[in-house]
């Protein structure tokens, strides 16, 4: 059984289509459509994934694939990082 604070961590961002990549040497950073879900201060939905994520190469190949095709993807991000403006990724869903 999962506590619920382990569920209270990780929420979805619901489909979106990605607005903006951005790779760079730590890690990879896009902008989502929608509703913000960072901190008010935020001027964008800003989504982060570290290099060292499990996975990275595969879920960074599927947001450019979405992001190429104009697919819409569902996040999962940790919501204790949704604070700052770059809320950590561990899991997507991409969808046509």
């Amino acid at each position: 059984m999962v506590s619920s604070a382990v569920q209270a961590a990780s929420q979805w961002t619901g489909n979106r289509k990605i607005t903006e990549i951005y790779p760079h040497a730590s890690g990879f950073i896009y902008q989502l459509d929608g509703a913000q879900i960072n901190d008010p201060s935020c001027n964008e939905n800003r989504l982060y994934i570290p290099i060292t994520a499990a996975n990275y190469d595969a879920i960074v190949s599927s947001l450019i694939t979405a992001f190429t095709s104009k697919y819409s993807v569902n996040s999962n991000y940790d919501d204790s990082t949704a604070s700052s403006c770059q809320a950590v990724v561990n899991r997507v869903r991409v969808t046509p």
